[in-house]
């Protein structure tokens, strides 16, 4: 069995991230709108089937929630997944909510960044945090593929995990 991961997500949407839950992981939800959290529930299963027993939805903005925990809260991974609608959760990208986020990780943990966005190149701005906080980092673009049913995505990963950044360079496709 593979080392259990504790997990810190923010952004709950359909919970579709849920999925990617083993049974020996923790999964911490933030989520600032208690709407959200009911459409999740009633529409969708991905919470409901969850593998893990350890799984807790944090109401709130995660910024203030996860700078509330104790300093002995660790993640292995804390995944922003906010910024793809039309209204950015600005103050989730600050250079004071990124050192809270780093705060919280595990000294080779991994902050993923979904900054899919239609309307701001996000790039420039997680370069900048990543930059700031001593972290080093890749990056994914995937362009619209129609033959493959893929839209156009990106995602910034930070991380001073030395053996992932050495066997997996950024991607463009």
């Amino acid at each position: 069995m593979e080392k259990p991961l504790h997990v810190g997500l923010i952004g709950l949407g359909a919970g579709t991230l849920a999925n990617y839950a083993r049974a020996q992981d923790r999964f911490d939800f933030f989520e600032i709108n208690p709407e959200v959290i009911q459409i999740s529930q009633k529409w969708f299963d991905n919470l409901s089937t969850i593998k893990t027993k350890e799984v807790q939805i944090i109401v709130g903005d995660a910024r203030l929630q996860i700078a509330r925990l104790p300093a002995t809260t660790k993640y292995d991974v804390i995944v922003l997944d906010a910024f793809t609608g039309g209204s950015v959760p600005i103050h989730l990208l600050t250079k004071e909510a990124f050192q809270i986020y780093k705060n919280h990780l595990k000294s080779d943990g991994f902050i993923i960044i979904n900054i899919t966005n239609a309307y701001l190149n996000l790039y420039p701005v997680v370069r900048a945090q990543a930059e700031a906080l001593g972290m080093n980092y890749r990056s994914k673009f995937q362009d619209i593929d129609k033959d493959q049913l893929v839209l156009r995505n990106q995602y910034f990963i930070m991380t001073n995990d030395m053996l992932y950044l050495k066997d997996f360079p950024s991607v463009s496709r």
